[in-house]
């Protein structure tokens, strides 16, 4: 099943059918060739060796901070790094570099603007996903039903399945806009962005199969599960390890849907707990679940009511996710709208009551400034009363009115 999915990818080269750039090797494939002789390293020891080979390497470009940091910390041997013995060491190295940064590097390939039109660069590019981690993704579609086939059949998942329609239909709808313009389509900015949309669907659904990875070896390293025990410290850190590895590997995309399921899921699993899980894997399937939507990844790919993880309600196909998608994207823009309207109409508010302060003040102090007016015309004519009430006493005296007289 895995020659027809190359198959597939090959068919949508030759479907395109543009101008290829043969010869020189893609940033994905020197990334795939470095992690091959740093993964011999890693067989043989030669950690030192490994170390120095990754920091040097286009590989490292392709991880994210988090990533990069665990990965040269196992390397290392730092803590929280130091509790793990060395097997269990390369297997989160890889795990971490297969579902992370490969999967990183297969999205470029195809997101490149200057590979986005070139078929040989998607055949490179489906070639090197089918590999790296549509393998891990079909490694374990036993334990999540989530196999094309019955148990013990060719391991193809529907993840895989549907990556591949996506790329499909993909190239179908850039061959209708290829025969609407000709010959110069493979300069086209409208070409460009149909692969790139193509190229972000394909990353954010391989997020599915690190998703699996981490639900998976969560149940695995739940103390209370029954399937790692206190007493075997080795299997229970391998567990752990690769549940936080399948973390990593996806934390950039967990943290941009949704930062509370971020770090419920980093509490949960970092290595420098005192022991992994403490709040169960059902707990943090569940969070899981609500972020699985913003990766465009359906409950079915993921699989639904296994012992893993408890059924699902966002079962949708993936017509139904980016309906999904859209909605919340309208929310958040209806959100936005009615958060402009409200700011505008407190301004509006804040200003007719500055303007209605200020009328007070301006009020106020004009009543303060009339006061003292009031009270000199108020002495002014309490004076004018007094004089001329003195001038008639002494008018009516000099016209010879009764006047007293002292007795000598």
């Amino acid at each position: 099943m895995q020659t027809f999915v190359v198959g597939l990818w090959a068919s949508l080269a030759l479907l395109l059918n543009f101008a290829s750039s043969v010869g020189a090797l893609s940033a994905s494939e020197v990334s795939l060739a470095e992690w091959e002789s740093i993964q011999n390293d890693l067989a043989l020891n030669a950690w030192a060796k490994a170390l120095t080979q990754y920091q040097t390497s286009q590989l490292r470009k392709m991880a994210s901070p988090t990533a990069d940091a665990a990965i040269l910390g196992a390397m290392q041997k730092t803590s929280p790094y130091d509790k793990l013995n060395d097997g269990t060491r390369v297997l989160f190295i890889k795990d971490v570099v297969v579902l992370g940064l490969l999967r990183e590097a297969v999205f470029r390939q195809a997101h490149d603007p200057a590979s986005a039109c070139d078929q040989a660069a998607w055949s490179k590019a489906g070639t090197m996903y089918t590999s790296t981690v549509g393998a891990v993704s079909s490694s374990i579609c036993v334990d999540f039903g989530t196999c094309l086939t019955p148990p013990g059949g060719s391991g193809a998942t529907t993840v895989t399945n549907e990556l591949v329609s996506a790329a499909i239909q993909g190239g179908s709808r850039l061959m209708q806009d290829r025969l609407q313009a000709g010959s110069g389509y493979c300069q086209s900015a409208n070409a460009v962005r149909t692969m790139q949309d193509l190229s972000w669907l394909i990353r954010q659904k391989s997020a599915g199969a690190a998703v699996q990875w981490l639900i998976r070896y969560a149940y695995r390293a739940d103390p209370t599960t029954g399937f790692s025990t206190l007493a075997d410290q080795d299997q229970l850190n391998r567990n752990w390890a690769r549940a936080y590895a399948g973390y990593v590997a996806v934390e950039a995309d967990i943290k941009r849907c949704s930062p509370h399921v971020d770090r419920v899921l980093a509490e949960n699993l970092d290595l420098k707990n005192s022991q992994p899980v403490p709040r169960g894997n059902m707990h943090l399937a569940n969070h899981v679940e609500h972020i699985l939507p913003c990766l465009h990844v359906a409950c079915s790919e993921v699989g639904n009511n296994t012992r893993y993880m408890p059924p699902c309600r966002y079962n949708y196909g993936a017509s139904e996710i980016q309906r999904v998608v859209d909605e919340r994207n309208a929310y958040r823009e209806a959100t936005i709208a009615l958060g402009v309207i409200l700011g505008l109409f407190l301004l509006v508010c804040l200003v007719v009551l500055v303007k209605r302060r200020c009328a007070a003040r301006q009020q106020e102090q004009q009543e303060q400034a009339s006061v003292p007016i009031a009270k000199e015309n108020e002495l002014a004519t309490q004076k004018s009363v007094h004089n001329s009430q003195r001038w008639e006493n002494g008018n009516g005296a000099a016209a010879g009115e009764p006047q007293s007289v002292v007795a000598v």
